[in-house]
């Protein structure tokens, strides 16, 4: 069944801000929590655990010296460092995972729920999860680094075989979710995509940078809550805020149309 309900291109694009940072939130949140798990003490970021690369910090006291031969050297803002390669995989592994629960959670609501609210939230977190392996596949050809390629280096395994199964996975969704949008649907979708990494990804790119400049030079606003720097904190409490009034004004029934 192809989902062609009368959501109009601002109810969409709303979402789709919302998913698409919410989406990359919970990645982090992921390696969060692990580290919290194991009483690491972390500082995160927008874009994953403050850290500086080749630069000492200014105050090195609540960083941590990370080395690795083919990346360089490192200091990431934890109170202690994991102490295992265990450890280490657990943490980089549990932010991975993050988007392929999410694309399981999005098929399980679709399926109970249909083209009603909270199915079209499931295609949407299929959609905008499924095309982050897009993504991951650019990065991959163009010989980026990343939370797998640094899994593989505390557990023996080559990276590129597992960064493709997760990618095949996230690709897996992204066909499952577009054979269910109308034609009409593709098109609204896609554009919203694409509006969302102008208005999402490249801004938190930005700002994460400037987060960790701050956080270096121990900008009292800048520094930690509950493991995260201040302005995450705030960022999320406002797009779960955007969320609640998104699902506010949608009915939780919606007609079909065409």
């Amino acid at each position: 069944m192809e989902a062609r309900p009368s959501y109009s291109f601002g109810s969409i694009l709303w979402l789709t801000l919302v998913v698409i940072y919410a989406s990359v939130a919970l990645h982090e949140a992921g390696h969060w929590l692990m580290l919290e798990l194991y009483g690491r003490g972390p500082t995160m970021g927008f874009a994953g655990i403050v850290q500086r690369w080749d630069e000492p910090p200014l105050h090195p006291e609540h960083w941590q010296k990370i080395e690795y031969p083919e990346v360089g050297i490192g200091w990431m803002r934890l109170e202690s460092l994991p102490e295992t390669d265990l450890e280490w995989a657990i943490m980089l592994l549990a932010g991975q995972l993050v988007p392929l629960i999410l694309i399981v959670l999005g098929i399980f609501l679709y399926r109970r729920h249909g083209t009603a609210r909270a199915g079209v939230l499931g295609l949407m977190l299929v959609f905008v999860n499924g095309a982050m392996g897009l993504g991951k596949l650019i990065g991959l050809l163009q010989g980026a680094r990343g939370d797998l390629y640094f899994f593989s280096l505390h557990v023996p395994v080559n990276p590129t075989p597992l960064k493709l199964g997760f990618i095949g996975v996230q690709l897996a969704g992204l066909v499952w979710v577009w054979q269910k949008l109308s034609p009409s649907w593709r098109r609204l979708w896609g554009g919203s995509l694409v509006l969302g990494y102008f208005l999402i990804i490249i801004p938190l790119r930005i700002a994460d940078g400037y987060l960790r400049q701050q956080v270096n030079l121990e900008a009292g606003w800048a520094q930690p809550l509950l493991g995260w720097s201040r302005p995450v904190l705030l960022a999320h409490a406002l797009v779960a805020a955007l969320f609640v009034l998104w699902w506010w004004r949608q009915p939780a029934k919606t007609p079909q149309t065409g």
